[in-house]
């Protein structure tokens, strides 16, 4: 008796339990155990508020002990770990009735700044965790369950909610790292009613639009000096941290970030309420000699929330505040991901052809390539550099292949060839020195190279046209 601790458990006479807690009713799914959380204050099957008038028989078990009877099967099969990314369930909630409802869940992509490189959750059977963002306001809801321990991996066993709520995640991101969750609530209760109240809208409207299922579309600009940026930019690192392999948190008191949010519009009887589905931010440095080059760091639109064209609407209006003053030289992008860079090949694409900045004839024939068209079509769309050349490739097969012109085809091969070149001039030794390709062997990579690039040339253009 000394080793064990007490569970509070309800059960049928025969059988273990697969009631709520709180009301008694019949869940239908697994005998579970709730840690951390007050399950007294918010009954999740009658969304209200009760008190402690529910009376489960309370019974000790061994620490290593499961509710299961099947727990022996289930602790083999869960050796060696649970993957993370399945064990967290997130949620962006709009209503009460979304905090029990899983088909509005989601799962991160990536988990390794939490749980560590191998992404597992070790000594637990079934385990699950639970992080609910409000959304209007990103106050987040945590909790953990489970169906019992694998005795096995008592050694490796950690409290999962300790690590999500402690001061920062140590070695994993840095040692000065703030807190994984700055604004976090345990108690379902004091969540839902955050859900309920009127959140006022963060920063200002610059950019709506009606999506393909009618939906009013906003982007909102929060700048440093607003009142709510600190609580959103906070709550919006840790989801970086969930879907951005190698994301780090900004330093928030920097005013020179910038806050662009996703939003669904909706009217409610004290106003307009925004729910987040996703953002970028921008930070602001210096561009020799007089000018302010602008970077996005981190950029995400939340996977119940993809597909709908949000992403491209959001780098547009970055776009638009690039080019809104002269200070600014270009946009650029810190280490992006290949679903990004697709779709802001896709995006700078459709701005260039839709200004014609190459200066495209009626007869759709491209000027031939030069730094001074680079140089102007930069100062037109802020566009940097090596992405004007991209978008003039992307744009110029789009006109090869209705013309079906075999010579200019050709010549378009080598314009290709030519600026990748300089790629496949030297090529590192087992020991990392440069050494000299033969030119068999550089024409060879010249052309995987050139290849590899029409099929990502292609996946563009359908978006495009």
């Amino acid at each position: 008796k000394k080793h064990q601790k007490k569970v509070v458990v309800v059960v049928v006479v025969g059988v273990v339990s697969m009631c709520c807690f709180v009301c008694g009713a019949w869940t239908g799914g697994q005998p579970w155990i709730r840690v951390g959380v007050s399950c007294s204050q918010w009954c999740p099957h009658t969304h209200q508020l009760v008190g402690a008038h529910c009376h489960p028989v309370s019974m000790d078990i061994d620490e290593g002990s499961s509710v299961s009877s099947g727990a022996e099967e289930q602790e083999k099969e869960q050796l060696g770990g649970v993957d993370s990314n399945a064990a967290v369930f997130l949620k962006m909630v709009r209503t009460v009735a979304d905090i029990e409802d899983d088909s509005v869940a989601f799962h991160p992509e990536c988990t390794h700044q939490i749980f560590g490189d191998d992404e597992r959750i070790y000594g637990y059977i079934n385990p699950r965790v639970n992080i609910y963002f409000a959304s209007k306001s990103l106050l987040v809801y945590l909790s953990f369950t489970h169906e019992g321990l694998v005795k096995e991996e008592a050694k490796d066993r950690v409290d999962v909610l300790e690590k999500l709520t402690r001061e920062n995640l140590g070695f994993f991101i840095g040692h000065d790292a703030p807190p994984v969750f700055a604004r976090f609530t345990t108690d379902v209760g004091e969540f839902a009613r955050e859900v309920e109240v009127a959140t006022p809208s963060p920063g200002t409207v610059v950019h709506s639009f009606v999506d393909q299922d009618m939906r009013q579309v906003e982007i909102l600009k929060v700048v440093h000096s607003d009142p709510s940026f600190r609580q959103l930019a906070s709550a919006l690192q840790t989801l970086a941290i969930l879907f951005i392999d190698g994301a780090s948190f900004i330093e928030v008191d920097d005013p020179n970030w910038n806050l662009f949010l996703v939003a669904e519009r909706l009217e409610g009887e004290s106003g307009p309420a925004h729910h987040i589905m996703g953002f970028t931010d921008v930070y602001g440095y210096f561009g020799y000699p007089d000018k302010v080059r602008m970077r996005i760091s981190q950029f995400a639109v939340f996977p119940p929330f993809q597909r709908r064209g949000y992403g491209e609407q959001l780098l547009r209006s970055v776009y638009r505040l690039v080019l809104s003053s002269e200070e600014y030289m270009d946009l650029n992008v810190e280490d992006p991901g290949e679903d990004f860079e697709r779709m802001r090949m896709v995006t700078e694409a459709k701005i260039c052809q839709e200004g014609n900045v190459f200066n495209v004839g009626p007869d759709g024939v491209f000027p031939p390539w030069s730094k001074e068209l680079c140089q102007e079509v930069v100062q037109k769309t802020k566009i940097n550099r090596q992405h004007v050349r991209l978008c003039y490739e992307v744009l110029a097969l789009i006109s090869l292949q209705k013309s079906r012109d075999p010579e200019a085809m050709r010549q378009y091969r080598l314009s290709v060839k030519r600026r990748l070149y300089n790629q496949f001039l030297n090529i590192p030794d087992e020991e990392g020195h440069l050494q000299p390709i033969l030119p068999a062997e550089r024409k060879m990579r010249l052309q995987m190279a050139f290849e590899f690039i029409m099929k990502e040339y292609e996946k563009v253009i359908e978006r495009v046209l």
